[in-house]
């Protein structure tokens, strides 16, 4: 326990990590290591913070309804990864580890592997830089947030 402190919900990780277990990810928001939407709020009140007027943020964020309640009516734009491409050029993109991570229900990510990134990850890193983080115990990220260079 006191290696998971206070994230009590990673618990199992520190045995497992992120393996694929009869054919469901080790590590999810419905795995043996629970991922619930964990720091989705803080990245929607940095963008709060931090986002100019006028500026896109994409997300890859499942639990739309926290979003909406820390942003209301933000001063930015939100749009949904999955509706909008990288080639759009949004000035942040907002990526949840539950969006990368392949619970085995219905993704086309091939047997064996964990992560499925739902956008091409090679833009990502190309064009953007990572600006801020909510990491939790074993250096889990949950969200990142990539501002355009």
């Amino acid at each position: 326990m006191v290696q998971i402190y206070p994230d009590y919900h990673l618990d199992g990780y520190q045995w497992l990590g992120a393996r694929v277990i009869f054919g469901r990810s080790s590590i999810s928001n419905g795995g043996i290591v629970f991922t619930p939407s964990d720091g989705v709020q803080q990245a929607v009140e940095w963008l709060n913070s931090n986002a100019e007027p006028d500026q896109v943020a994409q997300l890859y964020v499942g639990p739309w309804h926290i979003v909406r309640y820390f942003a209301p009516d933000p001063h930015y734009h939100l749009t949904n990864g999955y509706e909008e491409s990288l080639l759009s050029k949004p000035d942040y993109v907002v990526v949840h580890i539950n969006e990368l991570i392949d619970d085995g229900f219905g993704r086309d990510t091939p047997v064996g592997e964990v992560i499925h990134y739902p956008f091409d990850q090679e833009i990502l890193r190309r064009e953007y830089e990572k600006v801020y983080s909510v990491e939790r115990a074993f250096g889990i990220e949950m969200v990142s947030i990539w501002q355009r260079k």
